[in-house]
């Protein structure tokens, strides 16, 4: 009996794997630090979801954007063009907090991401020539705060899938905001480094 329920559940793994395919998406880290709200992307989207760019070779405009309470933003990163995809989505857009669409400043480097709602789709907005399954990566700040933007802390994931009438493929993006340390911690650890520098410097 256990040798056959355990053959039904093997098949209809099996059956559901060959049907559909779930990718590990694409990570963007935003950290608070008081003044300044550090960001990174690591990850990489598949373009059985992506599908084929509307637009390419557009010029980014001047400045980032973030809108979290529609779940949109703009990292420019330093990529000199950008491509345009018109992606389904799996559910809705998540939103990130309740602070609307407000222009963002600051450092940035590396690939360009955009995320926006149109409609009952989505916009990804990505390096020019950019390829299913290459690594994005972009690292920088936003002048402002957690609070000043509107950004709530927690983890956030949109999905995105193939169009209907294609086999289900699944692609997430993760949007993790996390707070800036209690300026206590700091206090701490300073008196720590300290009281351990006074015990070397007694032992020796």
């Amino acid at each position: 009996m256990k040798t056959t329920v355990s053959m039904i559940v093997f098949l209809l793994f099996a059956f559901i794997g060959g049907e559909s395919r779930s990718y590990a998406g694409l990570i963007l880290n935003l950290h608070d630090n008081f003044t300044t709200v550090e960001y990174t992307v690591s990850g990489h989207l598949d373009g059985i979801v992506l599908g084929t760019p509307t637009s390419t070779g557009v010029t980014p405009p001047a400045n980032g954007s973030v809108s979290a309470s529609t779940g949109e933003l703009l990292i420019l990163g330093d990529s000199a063009s950008y491509q345009v995809h018109s992606v389904t989505l799996f559910g809705s857009i998540a939103t990130f907090g309740t602070g609307s669409l407000q222009t963002t400043t600051g450092t940035s480097s590396g690939d360009l991401f955009g995320l926006f709602v149109n409609g009952g789709s989505a916009e990804i907005w990505l390096p020019s020539g950019y390829q299913g399954g290459n690594v994005l990566s972009a690292t920088g700040e936003w002048n402002g705060s957690l609070a000043s933007l509107g950004l709530t802390t927690g983890t956030y994931l949109t999905s995105i899938r193939t169009p209907a009438g294609f086999p289900i493929a699944v692609d997430t993006i993760a949007i993790n905001i996390s707070e800036a340390p209690e300026p206590s911690g700091f206090v701490v650890l300073g008196l720590s480094t300290l009281f351990m520098l006074k015990r070397r410097k007694r032992k020796a």
